[in-house]
């Protein structure tokens, strides 16, 4: 956590201070809106289903192919490969509250909304996309084409809501 907050805060206080020197209200600019709806929280969980299948279809494609379709772990094995309930936690923080946060105040936020003033939207979310794919260097070549899907989906997301919350969802 600790590594990873060590690369982030840097990124996100720079993102922060010049969204800032543009308005009063940088965390609405960035697409945290003031007030996080219920419905925002649902179309998040809709959205994550949707994504869930996706990927198992991916990966039964991929199977069905002979193609390793991602490097990462599985939560399974990150169970496995624990050393306690301090791990468990630690994975859980790391993965899935600071993860989303950093990565979609940067990449659609910041990233892709920029991209959007100055590109048509389509273009905007697949530069973004590919963007947040090259962060992803740690998964197999094969695994990059489904992180670039997943960004384009969360900027399709992100444009129809209006709201960063249900891509953190």
């Amino acid at each position: 956590i600790l590594t990873y907050l060590l690369f982030a805060a840097p990124a996100l206080i720079l993102i922060f201070r010049r969204t800032a020197r543009y308005t009063i209200r940088p965390l609405d600019a960035l697409g945290f809106s003031s007030r996080l709806r219920l419905t925002l929280a649902t179309t998040g969980l809709r959205a994550y289903c949707m994504l869930v299948a996706g990927a198992a279809l991916a990966a039964l494609a991929a199977r069905w192919l002979g193609v390793s379709p991602l490097a990462a772990m599985s939560p399974i094995e990150l169970l496995q490969y624990s050393r306690g309930l301090p791990d468990i936690i630690t994975y859980f923080i790391l993965i899935c509250v600071l993860a989303p946060l950093v990565e979609e105040t940067i990449f659609r936020g910041y990233v892709y909304a920029g991209l959007r003033t100055r590109l048509a939207t389509p273009a905007a979310a697949v530069l973004s996309a590919g963007m947040f794919a090259f962060a992803h260097l740690n998964m197999a070549p094969s695994g990059l084409a489904a992180v670039a899907l997943v960004g384009v989906l969360l900027a399709y997301l992100y444009e129809n809501t209006g709201s960063l919350w249900p891509s953190v969802v």
